[in-house]
């Protein structure tokens, strides 16, 4: 069970690490798509 518990752990770990990898390439993205739509408004 324990076993289970540090692998459960781990692939989270793994996946919010990825996680925060692509939200923060996501970021620069993001920003260039908000300009066009602050510009229409």
């Amino acid at each position: 069970m324990s076993d289970l518990y540090h692998q459960t752990k781990a692939f989270e770990d793994r996946l919010i690490g990825s996680f925060k990898r692509s939200v923060a390439s996501y970021e620069p993205l993001r920003s260039l798509l908000a300009y066009p739509a602050s510009y229409r408004t």
